[in-house]
């Protein structure tokens, strides 16, 4: 028999970060706009699920039943439940959370403009929307123009 030698210990899982640079102004501003946008992401799911629940009723609903309004209430709660993931993503500076909150924007779009019968979108939403991707996309240009200037430097 030959010695064998013994296993080695696994090395510990560090859940500390670890030191970073601090952030640029630019990517500073661009972290406060993902979480104004998580924010209200959060704030129009709270809204989707207070009708859902009951506990605010929107005008237009009371006392309707119809395929429109069963139609209505299911999209209600897909697109709450979306938009807290979403929102959870954009906070947390996931790619994912932009890829589900533009994704969103989308739907809410195609709703707005196929089925506005349905009353889920209005002109102030899709309008809402539009200015904060123009915002996004002008900080995202922002950010990686920095980045690029910053590693030729």
């Amino acid at each position: 028999m030959t010695p064998s030698t013994p296993p080695r210990p696994i090395e510990p899982i560090r859940v500390t970060p670890t030191r970073k640079e601090r952030l640029d102004p630019v990517e500073r501003w661009f972290v406060v706009v993902l979480r104004i946008i998580a924010f209200v992401l959060i704030a129009r799911a709270l809204l989707g699920w207070f009708v859902l629940t009951g506990l605010f009723m929107l005008p237009e609903t009371i006392g309707v039943v119809s395929l429109s309004a069963d139609m209505r209430l299911g999209l209600t709660a897909i697109m709450a439940t979306i938009s807290i993931i979403a929102g959870v993503g954009l906070w947390l500076l996931a790619p994912w959370g932009a890829v589900l909150w533009l994704s969103l924007v989308a739907v809410d779009a195609l709703l707005f403009f196929l089925f506005p019968e349905l009353g889920l979108s209005n002109n102030t939403i899709v309008l809402m929307n539009g200015a904060m991707i123009t915002i996004y996309l002008g900080m995202l240009l922002q950010v990686r123009r920095h980045a690029r200037n910053k590693l030729n430097h």
